[in-house]
């Protein structure tokens, strides 16, 4: 999904909301709450018709500027109290609204009244969708989601469903908003063939279907017991919701490795190297009668999981035998499952996923983080979108504090460690943060391992070479069985080495990376090309020639082990000397091989 940038950047500087301005009806009502209203008292004051004119809208936010900026004056920032920080994080966000729904194409949705006073009046869903917004501060406030089309979505369902019904099933109707907000949906994988899916919303009845799931007797959680973050790989179901029906109807929900291996695998598929569905319409009915490799096995069993009401992903991942798919699903009472069909021998390290969401990357090992609705976690949250607003209205003593308190309430909350490094005095201040956002991540080694690769970045920039190469090398030992962060430490360390103009150094601490990483078999491919490409480009093809013919004889037998009579790697070591060869200069040697092979 793209990024939009936030309009509230209208707010700088609070100085300049301050000034007179045409009195307006809003303004004037917010102005009579008084000098600490509740979030019910806002939120009702949000509610009422909102401003028409754009005078009238920077009035109103004029109001709410000024609610702030007196709390701010009377409350020592040094020492909030938990009611301090929820008064000023309730005006921060009634201020954070009023600037969203300013927007010219918010107002068809909000001209609804009753939907208006349904949403903006209740302080819950207010907090919900502010809360699950996904939001950045990159010197600006970046929010990832599409607001405007998740007002009009939340509008139709509302309409759809009525008061009492939309009141039930809020936070299912906020994550089928938050998902479905863009048309450039990604498919759960790419293997699909020609006729892929039909991915049209449809979202009233997509919405009926996942109500009807949540509310039967043989639903997996209770009411109320899925977060929003978590429907959200619940109702991420880009296919028709006739599909949806079919599972429910056809297919008993038995053990998810069950399920899994229940899609007979496609022998002749694998042999001829025929990832993508080669069956006409790629539906689960089809698959289910035609079996199908890895993808499809993951595929029908997440679609079939999030049915029956389960967050369920669908990873892929690199493995000794190469490429595999496999599916992670929440268990009740017991959090994720992250392995079902993902076979421990060939060390599929790790899992890559799209965020259904974001449309971001993410992994398998950053769940806990990625659905982490905490009390504590959305507070630091509301703190920081605080902190955000106060940096960008310069005032940025006040921000720093509130971002260090929201760290110290919830050490994971990205969006405070953002601000805080936006408003980092120096590199050495900044260099200082990576160093704390590392110790408080130290249970997600890929938050980790970006932290340090950024401080080693910096050192770099400031001269200190030997400091920075000493942060990489600690970064590839200490990834332990994570080979593929030891992997992306190697390729940075090596990257480095090439940027300050070294490339003996560079093709150097590549070998030594290449022959470290030979147990690893078809993991190896992609960097033996890189490492081809690279020696070639700096003029050491020779040297790469003699190293390629050593270390083949090296990692043959772990090949050879791992995957024995796999077309897919059908003499990889015959076609690299080719193109070292080639690289080298000596076609005629080239050519010999290639012969040989055909």
């Amino acid at each position: 999904m793209n990024a939009h940038l936030l309009p509230i950047l209208t707010l700088l500087p609070l100085a300049t909301l301050l000034a007179a301005a045409p009195s307006a009806d809003l303004a004037s009502r917010i102005r009579r709450l008084g000098p600490r209203p509740t979030a019910a008292q806002l939120g009702a004051v949000l509610a009422a018709k909102p401003p028409d004119s754009p005078a009238d809208q920077r009035e109103a936010r004029s109001a709410i500027a000024d609610l702030l900026q007196r709390q701010l004056s009377a409350i020592p920032l040094g020492r909030l109290s938990a009611d301090q920080r929820k008064s000023l994080t309730t005006v921060a966000d009634a201020l954070w609204l009023l600037t969203l729904n300013q927007r010219e194409d918010c107002r068809e949705p909000l001209q609804d009244e009753a939907f208006r006073r349904w949403l903006l009046a209740s302080p819950q869903r207010t907090s919900d969708l502010l809360a699950n917004l996904a939001i950045s501060f990159e010197s600006q406030f970046v929010y990832h989601d599409d607001y405007p089309r998740v007002l009009a979505i939340l509008r139709q369902l509302f309409r759809h469903a009525g008061p009492q019904e939309a009141e039930r099933h809020w936070p299912l109707m906020l994550a089928l908003a938050l998902v479905w907000d863009h048309t450039d949906r990604q498919p759960l994988h790419h293997q699909m063939g020609p006729q892929p899916p039909d991915a049209s919303p449809d979202l009233t009845r997509r919405f009926d279907f996942f109500r009807r799931t949540l509310d039967s007797r043989d639903a997996p959680f209770r009411p109320g017991q899925l977060s929003v973050a978590e429907l959200t790989f619940v109702v991420d179901t880009p296919l028709p919701v006739d599909e949806l029906e079919w599972v429910r109807e056809n297919v008993r929900l038995q053990s998810p490795e069950r399920l899994f291996h229940s899609i007979l695998y496609d022998q002749a598929r694998l042999a001829q190297a025929a990832w993508q569905w080669p069956h006409g319409p790629y539906t689960l009915p089809a698959i289910r009668q035609r079996g199908g490799i890895c993808t499809d096995q993951a595929y029908f069993t997440v679609i079939t999981l999030r049915a029956h009401g389960y967050p369920a992903i669908l990873f892929a991942g690199e493995g000794r035998r190469g490429g595999h798919a496999w599916v992670a699903y929440l268990q009740p009472r017991k959090g994720w499952v992250t392995d079902i069909g993902r076979f421990k021998d060939d060390r599929y390290t790790t899992g890559q996923a799209v965020h259904p969401q974001t449309g971001a990357r993410v992994n398998d090992h950053l769940l806990p983080l990625i659905c982490d609705s905490s009390p504590k976690a959305r507070q630091a949250d509301a703190l920081a979108r605080l902190a955000a607003i106060l940096t960008l209205a310069d005032l940025p003593r006040h921000a720093r504090l509130l971002a260090e308190q929201a760290i110290a309430l919830h050490p994971t909350s990205t969006l405070a460690w953002d601000i805080r490094a936006h408003l980092a005095d120096d590199a050495t201040e900044l260099t200082q943060l990576l160093e704390r956002q590392a110790n408080a991540f130290r249970d997600f080694p890929d938050r980790v391992q970006d932290f340090r690769l950024r401080q080693a970045r910096l050192l770099r920039l400031r001269g200190h070479t030997n400091a920075a190469d000493r942060i990489l090398q600690q970064q590839t030992r200490r990834a332990g069985k994570r080979d593929d962060l030891a992997a992306d430490a190697a390729i940075a360390h090596i990257n480095a080495a090439l940027q300050d103009g070294q490339p003996q150094k560079a093709r150097k601490l590549f070998e030594a990376f290449l022959k470290d990483y030979r147990r690893e078999a078809a993991k190896l491919l992609s960097y033996l090309d890189l490492y081809l490409i690279m020696t070639h480009q700096t003029g050491q093809a020779e040297e790469a020639l003699r190293f390629i013919k050593t270390f083949i004889r090296s990692a043959r037998r772990h090949f050879d082990r791992v995957a024995p009579n796999d077309p897919r790697f059908r003499d990889w070591d015959t076609r690299l000397l080719i193109q070292a060869h080639e690289n080298n200069g000596d076609h005629k040697q080239a050519e010999k091989l290639r012969r040989k092979l055909d």
